[in-house]
């Protein structure tokens, strides 16, 4: 069931800066190679790569992205291809293929992942959903003996006794060695349970065993420390001891964003084989994950992963996206923080829910002969957001950066290792200089309802630091009011002229639920004046919703209320609202309302008060 290559791309390195932090001092630029592995017109996803010293061949696993024609009255949805792309002059070209065909010449494989070569020729991958073998096994371990030139032998990944998949992604599968073994050693599959009812559960990750390099597997180990992580990468380092970069569930002021573009990532060891592991030791609260190791020869360990969220916007409000590198000196027991390296960094080209579109899918990194790194990710530059495809209308090309670490002496700044794992030091990151002043920002957008105009919070009853309804350039949170009334006010040190006032309200995660979107219904802005309060406008009354589209992103744009009226001196603004879209009714009681009207939910995204220009 092999195929002969579909096609061959002739690749041009291009010349590229990679970046690194050097504490707080500026950046130091280093020269590095760029290409884009696929022709323009694909649509890949998740790339994971291998190298096999011995040939110097370089294999990308990535899965392909189809949305069938959208014809009139038919809902269009993806169609799923594992694509293979092979060099043999470390990405001056590339072969690409399907690597395994049916009698009719069609893909086999759908989902691939966890692509590792065991030595001598031997590669593996796992891929999902491969039915059209007419086993009915949805998950299986593919097997080559010739350097990925044939893929003839595939082997079962079986489901768990209680009928779960172990899912896989990334950098799933590693081998690992053992000195009291003959041969390769054994290999690990990491994988998750995804969680049906989260934040009430969390995902929870675990890991199987091969002793036969794939032929069986062991049951399902959930390892108590990973509950609430999913996605797992494993590498040996040189002392012997397992690293896993796990990724987390995103934290719960997230949650209702249903974006999970803000989880986070974090490291674990195991000093026995895999057997039991430490603790998670967390090293990003949110924002960077799909992380990716390899060996240096020299004992230290470089990780890439993405930044989909804690970069700051751009001056005029788009988001920003990148890959980024690390490196542990100890065996991965740490990480050297503050001198890291920006290998790729753009913006976006939407503001509203679709951003993410924009963004980053998977990192998988090599090592070659020379020192030099091969690091390889998705990115979506050319998506074009359009909510009546599935996921949007993404479209990822195969980003492959050559690269080398700067061995020049660096400062000997720690500001950012000792800081907290979710302190904003950690978290949020100016990627490039930018001048946030608050002239330069009121040169770009009139919002004062920030932190940099001084302005403060309060609140009636909610789950969170209310200053979080205040504009962050970083990141977006969710402030849940817990009662009816409920109000939010902010008060500036000194007067403003305003003209308008943008309500972001709502949580798309939850328009499809019982409980709605939890918008403000019938509210009154208000300005204080002489110890009263005085509206600004007219009461609001049954304001709109979400459009419920089928989308999972369950917006059309980014839905804001904005009320703009005569020119007016505050000091102090609120929103005092006296209904809300939550209809009282939960997803585990159905139709049944069971929360009174005092007890319902009002959730704000942030708000935005324009000073007069």
């Amino acid at each position: 069931m092999f195929n002969s290559k579909t096609g061959v791309s002739n690749k041009s390195w291009k010349k590229h800066i990679i970046r690194q932090y050097d504490g707080l001092r500026k950046q130091i630029e280093i020269s590095a190679e760029f290409q884009i592995v696929n022709e323009p017109e694909i649509n890949l996803q998740a790339p994971v790569m291998t190298h096999m010293p011995e040939k110097d061949r370089l294999i990308i696993l990535a899965t392909e992205c189809i949305i069938s024609q959208k014809d009139e009255g038919i809902k269009p949805n993806i169609i799923y291809n594992a694509t293979m792309f092979t060099s043999d002059d470390l990405g001056n070209s590339w072969n690409y293929r399907y690597p395994v065909l049916d009698d009719k010449g069609n893909p086999v494989i759908h989902w691939a992942d966890s692509l590792e070569y065991l030595g001598e020729g031997h590669v593996i991958f796992h891929s999902s959903d491969a039915n059209a073998l007419g086993t009915g096994e949805s998950s299986l371990i593919w097997s080559s003996s010739d350097y990925g030139c044939t893929w003839d032998e595939h082997l079962s990944f079986p489901k768990e006794n209680n009928g779960k998949e172990l899912y896989l992604w990334g950098d799933g599968i590693a081998n690992v060695k053992d000195p009291n073994m003959e041969g390769n050693g054994y290999i690990i599959a990491s994988g998750y349970h995804s969680a049906e009812f989260y934040p009430v559960e969390k995902s929870h990750a675990g890991i199987r065993f091969s002793f036969d390099s794939g032929k069986t597997w062991s049951g399902t180990y959930m390892v108590p420390e990973w509950y609430g992580f999913n996605e797992v990468s494993i590498i040996q380092a040189a002392n012997g001891d397992l690293v896993a970069a796990v990724r987390s569930d995103m934290p719960k002021r997230f949650n209702k964003s249903w974006d999970d573009n803000y989880s986070g990532m974090g490291t674990s060891f195991s000093t026995d084989g895999g057997f039991s592991w430490s603790k998670v030791e967390v090293i990003y609260e949110w924002g960077r994950h799909f992380p990716s190791m390899v060996l240096l020869e020299n004992g230290d360990i470089v990780m890439t992963y993405v930044v989909r969220r804690g970069y700051t916007e751009t001056e005029d409000g788009y988001p920003q996206f990148g890959i980024e590198a690390v490196v542990s000196h100890d065996h991965g027991r740490t990480w050297d923080m503050d001198h890291r390296y920006i290998l790729a960094d753009w913006q976006g080209k939407s503001k509203g829910p679709f951003s993410w579109l924009y963004g980053c899918q998977n990192t998988s990194t090599v090592l070659l002969h020379d020192g030099s790194l091969l690091t390889t990710f998705s990115f979506g530059p050319e998506s074009n957001p359009d909510p009546t495809l599935p996921k949007g209308g993404a479209k990822y090309n195969i980003g492959l950066v050559r690269w080398k670490l700067n061995h020049q002496r660096v400062s000997e700044d720690r500001t950012m290792a000792i800081s907290p794992f979710d302190s904003d030091i950690r978290n949020k990151v100016y990627n490039r200089p930018q001048d946030w002043s608050l002239e330069n920002w009121r040169k770009f957008n009139g919002n004062i309802a920030i932190s940099e105009a001084g302005a403060l919070v309060r609140s009636s009853i909610c789950d969170y630091d209310p200053s979080s309804i205040l504009y962050d350039r970083f990141t977006r949170t969710f402030l849940t009011l817990e009662t009816i009334p409920a109000w939010v006010e902010i008060t500036w040190p000194e007067e403003h002229s305003i003209n308008e006032i943008h309500i972001h309200p709502g949580a798309p995660s939850l328009v499809k639920k019982p409980e709605t979107d939890c918008i403000p219904i019938d509210y009154r802005l208000q300005y204080l004046k002489n110890g009263e309060w005085h509206d600004i406008i007219a009461p609001v009354f049954n304001s709109s919703c979400y459009d419920r589209t089928e989308h999972f992103t369950c917006s059309n744009n980014e839905f804001e209320s904005i009320h703009k009226f005569m020119l007016l001196t505050v000091k102090s603004i609120r929103i005092y609202i006296t209904k809300s879209s939550d209809s009282g009714k939960r997803r585990i009681f159905g139709d049944n309302v069971i929360i009174p009207p005092a007890k319902r939910k009002t959730v704000l995204r942030w708000i935005e008060v324009i000073e007069s220009r």
